[in-house]
């Protein structure tokens, strides 16, 4: 799958199945076939993808799936953070050729329209058809999958709200973990794994295993046998060190995924412990995160936000400017900090967030739009209205984009053309709270005082809180 941000003079053509994409079931409808597509020195040409809503891919441009894969082996090593390509081996020759000491093979099937890679795994003993996403950063169980076998609701003991951040929020929109006692693949099981429980569409799977477990795991795809074969990357290391001579990286010290995993168990429970206000409680997990990862990003950002929630503005910052040493090419990173410095009303180091995300992602159009809208708190009304405008030349009908233009424009005063795009963008998105607040804004300055009360109103109604994303 593609992103339309990076699709140039590439014409998209209506697909003749449609794919259901993420949690929520967004439908695509469209692919393209690009000239050539290389891997390595590898180049296929007229490469099929379909292509994602606009905005669904931020921090980077597209995902290679099963009906591309199906073709190959592949190997996913977490320990060198490598993915290797074979040609598809049928005659069940051993695949596992890196040393290890524990192993599973479980069958795997790829399904015909969904391309979905599926497989059977034990949850607390229950079998469930599991969907493998190495695009996933969690591994997710539907809440009516959960209700129905474990018998768990959003009131249950031991559930930790997660998402969304606003509690105004649907309920029936909010996510939750959940640990569990035991996630089994074959011969090799999670002891008591934290598992994201989270509303589905009918049409996605009841289990999406991501990057959360497969971490652990050391992975070998054989699509032409049909089956996965897994070692752990704690039991590969212990094998390499038994066989390797002292001195070496393998006979000394490597590091283990599964501290990694363990350490986004604690970033998580403290995220969920800083939700509901638990601060000090969110400062001993987090504290345990960067005792297993020291050198986590996220983990500082977590800190950082929980230091402002007990008034440490200045052990906040010193963690923020931390976070994105060492992940200097991560643009989640700087997507992170940038909302934080935005939630700190400091928008002239969320600017500079901003333009090293973009340096990263040249192409991306959510990249330009946040530009674009920091741009306008700062006074680069020139530099952000170009930024408006090259997002939008790629995702011409994004009605967050022709909010951004239009409170730039407000602000460097160009109060017809900020109506005319907050217009635009409520023709698009009738109850986007942020466009109706921006738009009275516009007519207050012009003395339209009946509609820009009636605006307010609907706004507020919405957003309780949303003049303050306005301050500066």
């Amino acid at each position: 799958m593609i992103g339309q941000s990076i699709l140039t003079n590439e014409k998209l053509k209506l697909a003749n199945d449609l794919i259901f994409l993420g949690l929520r079931g967004a439908v695509i409808d469209s692919y393209v076939t690009v000239n050539s597509l290389g891997i390595g020195p590898v180049e296929y040409k007229g490469a099929y993808f379909s292509v994602a809503p606009a905005g669904s891919f931020i921090t980077f441009d597209a995902t290679l799936g099963a009906s591309f894969l199906a073709s190959l082996d592949v190997e996913i090593d977490p320990i060198k953070n490598t993915a290797s390509f074979f040609l598809a081996n049928t005659c069940g020759d051993r695949v596992v050729r890196w040393p290890h000491q524990d192993m599973a093979e479980v069958p795997l099937h790829v399904d015909r329209i969904s391309k979905h890679i599926k497989l059977p795994l034990m949850l607390n003993g229950k079998e469930i058809s599991a969907v493998i996403d190495t695009g996933a950063s969690e591994t997710f169980l539907s809440l009516r999958l959960a209700e129905r076998l474990f018998d768990l609701s959003p009131k249950s003991s031991g559930m930790q709200l997660i998402g969304p951040a606003s509690q105004k929020g649907d309920p029936e929109e909010r996510a939750y973990r959940y640990q569990f006692q035991s996630l089994t693949m074959g011969d090799i099981s999670f002891k008591n794994p934290w598992i994201t429980l989270a509303p589905t569409a009918p049409s996605a799977p009841d289990l999406i295993l991501g990057m959360h477990q497969l971490h652990g795991l050391h992975l070998y795809f054989s699509y032409g046998q049909q089956k996965l074969y897994l070692t752990t990357a704690r039991g590969d290391i212990a094998a390499a060190k038994s066989n390797a001579p002292a001195g070496t990286e393998e006979g000394d010290h490597r590091p283990d995924p599964l501290d990694e995993m363990n350490a986004k168990d604690h970033m998580a429970t403290a995220s969920a412990d800083l939700e509901a206000g638990n601060y000090d409680a969110a400062l001993a997990a987090i504290d345990k995160a960067l005792q297993l990862a020291p050198s986590s990003g996220y983990a500082y950002l977590i800190r950082a936000r929980i230091e402002m929630k007990r008034d440490d503005r200045t052990h906040a910052t010193e963690d923020a400017s931390h976070a994105d040493r060492g992940h200097e090419s991560d643009p989640g990173i700087y997507l992170d900090r940038l909302n934080f410095y935005a939630e700190l009303k400091d928008w002239d180091l969320a600017y500079k967030d901003a333009d090293k995300l973009l340096q990263l992602q040249p192409k991306s159009a959510a990249a330009l739009n946040r530009r674009c809208w920091y741009g306008g708190f700062v006074g680069k009304f020139e530099v952000a209205l170009a930024d408006c405008e090259a997002s939008l030349a790629i995702e011409p009908k994004n009605a967050a984009t022709l909010d951004s233009r239009a409170f730039v424009q407000f602000k460097a005063g160009q109060l017809d053309q900020a109506l005319a795009s907050y217009n635009a963008a409520l023709s698009l998105a009738p109850k986007y709270a942020h466009a109706m607040y921006g738009r009275a804004l516009v007519e207050q300055q012009q003395g339209q005082k009946s509609d820009a009360e009636d605006d307010i109103a609907a706004a507020k109604k919405r957003e309780p809180n949303i003049a303050e994303e306005f301050e500066r």
